[in-house]
């Protein structure tokens, strides 16, 4: 695998624009996956450098070994790997979704085609997270295959581990904070919507699920009916809940809640 190098971060694409203001883009890894990502990568530009190769004929190999059924399981995820990086492009994830890739990437994110294999749904995750920032036509890609009620429905089984929990909330929060489409398929069944993430709140295996969950609550009274939404996140319990979170040890669980506070507050005048 080839893989050009970014100079994207969490806040700036590659064309200079500023990104959204999703909490944890730039953490959605652990200091060991980032330590290895980086040595990947380097691998993967010498190679590109010394076959010439356009990050769109990367993207192609990408998606052509995500539909193989007979792909072993680590070329899978490092085509995986090699999607997320490159579409921090916001052209390279308009070529993901004229390719099929991003139906591709639904498969392995909420689908079944990863199966027990845990590690290809986090990285398909985080590569959905990254694709939906600043991109409309891929956001609008994702709710028409129907990820929003499925990633809903990840959040809340009891058998989803804290780290593809986590990632799970941060794809669907940078695709809610992005399409109104997105934002009204979450809103369907609001008492459910609100339910899932006080749950979350729950997760004591991973602060940047509880961080997220609070994000994304605040996003909702922001912009998607504010007077149901402040309803069912005070008759919830949600509320309640983020006033507890504002002492957490963590500084930023502590920032988030706060901030959803005050949302809150405010919409209740």
């Amino acid at each position: 695998w080839a893989v050009a190098q970014t100079t994207a971060t969490a806040e700036n694409d590659t064309h200079g624009g500023p990104r959204l203001s999703v909490p944890d883009a730039a953490g959605a890894e652990t200091p060991a996956e980032v330590a290895a990502r980086r040595a990947r990568n380097e691998r993967l530009r010498a190679s590109q450098d010394a076959d010439g190769e356009r990050e769109l004929d990367v993207m192609a190999r990408a998606v052509a070994v995500l539909k193989d059924a007979f792909a072993d399981a680590e070329d899978r995820l490092a085509a995986l790997y090699a999607l997320e990086e490159l579409c921090h492009n916001i052209d390279n994830g308009m070529d993901l979704a004229s390719m099929d890739g991003v139906r591709e990437v639904s498969k392995f994110a909420v689908g079944t085609v990863a199966g027990d294999d845990t590690a290809a749904k986090s990285v398909a995750l985080w590569t959905m997270a990254t694709c939906t920032q600043n991109n409309p036509t891929v956001q609008e890609q994702f709710v028409e295959f129907g990820v929003v009620p499925k990633l809903v429905d990840m959040v809340d089984r009891r058998e989803t581990t804290s780290e593809v929990r986590a990632r799970c909330l941060f794809a669907l929060a940078s695709l809610l904070e992005g399409s109104e489409a997105g934002r009204s398929e979450f809103s369907a069944e609001p008492s459910r919507s609100a339910e899932v993430l006080l749950r979350a709140l729950g997760d004591t295996g991973s602060t940047r699920a509880v961080r997220r969950a609070l994000y994304i609550a605040e996003l909702m009274l922001r912009s998607a009916g504010t007077t149901e939404w402040l309803q069912r996140l005070t008759e919830t319990g949600f509320a309640e809940e983020a006033t507890r979170l504002v002492r957490h040890a963590d500084p930023d669980v502590s920032e988030a809640a706060a901030t959803f506070l005050a949302t809150w507050r405010t919409r209740k005048q």
